[in-house]
């Protein structure tokens, strides 16, 4: 197929080879399905059965959606150099709200910031937040919560290091994020990373625990001991 001929899905619930996919836009009203070979995505419509291949400038083994740029902009790993790398729309995020310019070719390359991850070092999850401290609800900056398998991260949204810790002996189950604060939960612990690098443990959990949610007093989990999925809450001062 030519680089931007249509693809038709004959049944809008089937399931669409390929490495990676994630939802973009304003409404995530479209999604990007990364190819087996890593060097095309294709763009699809959740309300149309055909997408756009559109064709990559180098090999990506995954990509994650972000709330910037209208929720257009893309971060991919490159296998290559082994980075965490954004896509081009990047420099125009606070410029356009127009989708078919967010959403180009051209605009889709991984060509934006990049973060160099350390050599074998993988990345695993990845979460946003709205910093709390942003001046402008229009250019609000953002908070992003990595772990790889060799550390836990917090970044700014042009990717520069906050803070960092290293893993454990294994690398961190989940992460959460309360206010400026990333919450986070070994095989045994639930801890607290704030982005001037402070660590405190504050509760034991379960084993193979992940952080589902917080209220005001407590944190919400989830594990699996048997066959069950069961929730566990843990009493903590979270605002303290």
């Amino acid at each position: 197929a030519s680089p931007k001929s249509p693809l038709t899905i004959a049944d809008p619930w089937c399931f669409v080879p390929g490495l990676d996919g994630a939802f973009v836009g304003p409404e995530e009203a479209h999604f990007v399905i990364l190819d087996e070979h890593g060097f095309h995505v294709t763009i699809y419509k959740t309300t149309k059965e055909s997408g756009t291949r559109v064709p990559l400038h180098d090999r990506i083994t995954r990509v994650y959606s972000t709330p910037l740029g209208h929720k257009c902009v893309l971060l991919y790993h490159k296998e290559d150099s082994n980075q965490l790398v954004f896509s081009k729309n990047f420099e125009s995020r606070h410029k356009s709200a127009d989708l078919d310019s967010l959403l180009s070719e051209d605009a889709l390359q991984p060509a934006g910031p990049a973060f160099s991850l350390l050599t074998d070092e993988l990345p695993l999850q990845m979460r946003w937040q709205v910093d709390v401290l942003s001046e402008s609800v229009v250019t609000a900056r953002h908070l992003l919560g990595l772990t790889t398998t060799a550390r836990l991260l917090i970044l700014r949204d042009d990717l520069s290091v906050l803070t960092s810790i290293a893993n454990e002996a294994s690398p961190y189950k989940s992460i959460y994020w309360v206010g400026r604060t990333l919450v986070y939960n070994s095989e045994a612990s639930l801890n607290l990373l704030t982005t001037d690098g402070l660590t405190h443990s504050c509760a034991s959990v379960p084993p193979e625990a992940v952080i589902v949610g917080a209220l005001n007093d407590r944190f919400i989990g989830a594990s699996k001991p048997d066959a069950k999925t069961s929730l566990w809450f843990k009493h903590v001062h979270i605002y303290d």
